[in-house]
Order: C-alpha cells, then sequence, then structure tokens
C-alpha cells in the first residue's frame, strides 16, 4: 500500500469515526446474519428526536471501500472506530473517536444533525473536523437504548455502527 492510499484510508476512517464521533455506520456484509427492526409504536406518539438523547459509546467495524472524495480504493481497508457521542434530544449530536484504518490510528470529532421517524428509524448527517459530510440511515431499539446505522452514501463503507447508551 502506497502512503497516499494509507493517508486515504485513514482519512476515510476518520471520517466515518467521527461522523459519530466515533459512532457508527451500519452496512449488510456477506453472511451477515439477522436483521434489526424498529421498535413497535408506543401508544401515544412513537419515536421522536427526543428518544435520541443523552451519552452513547460509539463501536464500528467494517471496510473503507472509498477515500474521502469518492474515489474507489483499489481494495477494501479495514476500519474500526471507538467512540462516544452525545444526542442533544433536539436534533443535534457531537462526538469524539478513535478510529483505526488498515492499522493506521487517528483520533477524530464531529457534529451532526438527526430526524427521528415515528417508527423509531433515524436519519443523519455528520460533519466531521476535516470536512467530511456523511450521511447515516438506522434504527432505535430496545427502548432507544441502542441505536444500528449504516452509511447511506453509496460506496463509502461496508461497516457496522452500534450506538448504545451509557
Amino acid at each position: 500500500m502506497t502512503s497516499r492510499n494509507a493517508r486515504i484510508l485513514v482519512i476515510s476512517a476518520f471520517l466515518l469515526g467521527a461522523v459519530f464521533g466515533a459512532s457508527g455506520v451500519i452496512a449488510i456484509r456477506s453472511g451477515m446474519t439477522g436483521v434489526a427492526h424498529a421498535q413497535a409504536v408506543p401508544t401515544g406518539g412513537g419515536c421522536n428526536n427526543g428518544s435520541l438523547y443523552g451519552a452513547y459509546g460509539l463501536k464500528v467495524q467494517g471496510y473503507a471501500l472509498a477515500a474521502p472524495d469518492g474515489t474507489p480504493l483499489a481494495s477494501p481497508a479495514p476500519l474500526d472506530v471507538i467512540g462516544a457521542v452525545t444526542a442533544d434530544g433536539s436534533g443535534g449530536t457531537s462526538g469524539v473517536s478513535t478510529v483505526d484504518v488498515a492499522g493506521v490510528v487517528q483520533q477524530g470529532s464531529s457534529t451532526g444533525t438527526y430526524s427521528v421517524n415515528a417508527n423509531c428509524t433515524v436519519t443523519m448527517t455528520v460533519s466531521t473536523k476535516s470536512g467530511l459530510t456523511l450521511h447515516l440511515a438506522g434504527v432505535l431499539v430496545d427502548n432507544n437504548n441502542k441505536g444500528y446505522f449504516m452509511d447511506a452514501d453509496p460506496g463509502r463503507s461496508n461497516a457496522q455502527a452500534t450506538l448504545e447508551k451509557q
């Protein structure tokens, strides 16, 4: 791997990790089993932006498929992120993370916006300190104590992310 490709991978991982401040991105990988289902809508309202509130731990595992500029990588690069994300209950997030892409480790931070639908599905836009913007899709489960997310930008990554309330 060239040093340019290594830098691209680190930047890609940083961007993914910074999305949630090391939060998560979920994607379907070959051989992956199980499906996350939106929780039943409770009587009287269901989920809303206030359903995603407080401090969450973040874990992301998978592969980076493209550089931050969208250029496809020659081969998938292993991607791992651990971090902490805070959701304000009003549609905003901030986070910090440690990102490892193909063995190159960096620290990251991000801010974002989100929208939670009545059926507990979530759309999120995250902006990293380095200027990357990511779009995520997810679902809240376990009475809003956990969330599963995936990268909604085609071809960027094949990684799964989990947020777990602290």
